[in-house]
């Protein structure tokens, strides 16, 4: 059900050559998402519960089934509606999906529905600060190319796939609102939100002229966050406002709606983040194995992580990497995508560019981060604590182990003709 892209099951037979075309070529030819037929549907349905049934049940289900589809049954009325919706929608199912799916779930949606992903040791020892610019600058070299419809649309058996979830990667966030959140996306944003020790900073690694910082730029652009948020003096110690985040979806609209009527500082501060590109988080720890790198990324002590937001750069301590994305504006699989290519890139760069990288550069060759300000009051610092504990509940209420399969890999179930995903959730 988490593929409702249009055409994502049935492809248009139109486009000759989809390597060679522009990212969003296809999108006006596509098929519109097609609505399964009643006979269909509910052969689907009495299949799948077959194995799960007595030989009595699955009788008293296939009489119920057979009485809801008869003729001037209620399905048929249903099935209109369905097919209704589907004159008006290119893909009928897909607001459905993300409202009822997503945006109506109350619960916080900091690990039960954002997931995470684990980077691969990069081969050389990097500072936090030269893999943060490495990625930061791959990163916007993928949505150069995304933005100038230089990547290829996705296929499958040589068909092109809906792109248009490509267009919600950048800028997107997902706003709190009571009963029902709203994803807002501003991808022409120029902007990046850096989280570390509870600091808050933007940074905007483009020069006048629009053209990106070099990697040697991004990372003195980084170091300066880094010596900003280093002070051990009490008095330079920031509220984890961003925990406010993993709350109950209601009362979190309720906190936000608060924080931005009382205070134009917090709506500002409030306002820079949920519009940045993505968000950039140093961690103040150095996970070493797998197991320990994935039990950081899916949440780690819950701070310096805006969980409403598109995506989240994870960098620990020892230069590892890893991600943290809100799952309601795209499919895992795109983001995915685009952090293969990141992860290559910054590799390429690694591999190919090492000695040209971070060449000395002094500090007033890039403009310096804009530290991001709250303003506190005592029902706000209250909501925090509370948000805190909850969250450190939920954290310490997980256990991650990694496991290596040795015995076959995708390519082996591939060939049987079942997708990786699927196979591994019913194993």
């Amino acid at each position: 059900p988490d593929e409702t892209r249009v055409g994502a099951k049935s492809m248009s037979a139109a486009a000759a050559n989809p390597a060679k075309s522009k990212t969003y070529a296809h999108q006006d030819s596509l098929p519109d998402y097609p609505v399964p037929s009643l006979e269909e549907t509910s052969e689907v349905y009495l299949r799948s519960l077959r194995p799960l049934l007595t030989d009595e049940q699955y009788e008293h289900s296939q009489a119920v089934v057979a009485d809801f589809v008869r003729e001037g049954g209620q399905a048929h009325e249903l099935q209109q509606v369905l097919l209704d919706r589907a004159g008006e929608h290119r893909n009928w199912i897909e607001e459905w999906w993300l409202r009822m799916a997503y945006l109506m779930t109350r619960e916080t949606h900091a690990v039960h529905v954002n997931w995470f992903g684990v980077f691969p040791d990069w081969g050389v020892k990097l500072s936090p600060v030269q893999a943060a610019a490495l990625m930061m600058i791959s990163t916007l070299e993928f949505k150069a190319a995304l933005d100038a419809q230089e990547l290829p649309p996705e296929t499958m058996r040589g068909q092109p796939l809906c792109m248009h979830q490509y267009s919600l990667i950048f800028g997107s966030t997902r706003i709190p609102q009571e009963g029902e959140d709203v994803i807002e996306t501003h991808s022409d944003s120029k902007h990046i939100v850096v989280f570390r020790n509870d600091h808050v900073f933007s940074v905007r690694p483009y020069h006048p002229d629009g053209t990106m910082f070099s990697v040697a730029e991004a990372a003195a652009m980084l170091q300066q966050v880094i010596d900003m948020s280093s002070s051990v003096l009490e008095e330079t110690e920031e509220p984890s406002v961003s925990v406010l985040t993993a709350m109950n979806r209601d009362k979190w609209a309720a906190v936000r709606t608060d924080m931005i009527e009382r205070s134009a500082l917090n709506r500002a501060s409030i306002r820079e983040i949920e519009t940045a590109l993505y968000c950039l988080s140093f961690e103040d720890s150095s996970p070493t194995s797998k197991q320990e790198v994935a039990q950081a990324c899916l949440a780690g002590d819950g701070r310096n992580k805006w969980f409403d937001k598109s995506f989240t750069t994870l960098v620990f301590d020892n230069g590892r990497g890893g991600c943290n994305a809100e799952h309601s504006p795209v499919d895992a699989m795109v983001c995915v995508a685009m952090f293969d290519y990141v992860v290559k890139r910054t590799r390429d760069k690694v591999i190919l560019e090492q000695a040209h990288l971070f060449g000395p550069l002094p500090r007033s060759a890039v403009p310096p981060p804009t530290k991001l300000k709250f303003e506190l009051w005592p029902q706000l610092s209250m909501a925090i604590e509370t948000a805190s504990v909850e969250l450190t509940q939920l954290i310490s209420d997980i256990s991650i182990r990694v496991f290596k399969f040795k015995h076959f890999g995708k390519a082996f179930i591939k060939n049987y003709k079942m997708h990786p995903d699927f196979f591994v959730q019913m194993a």
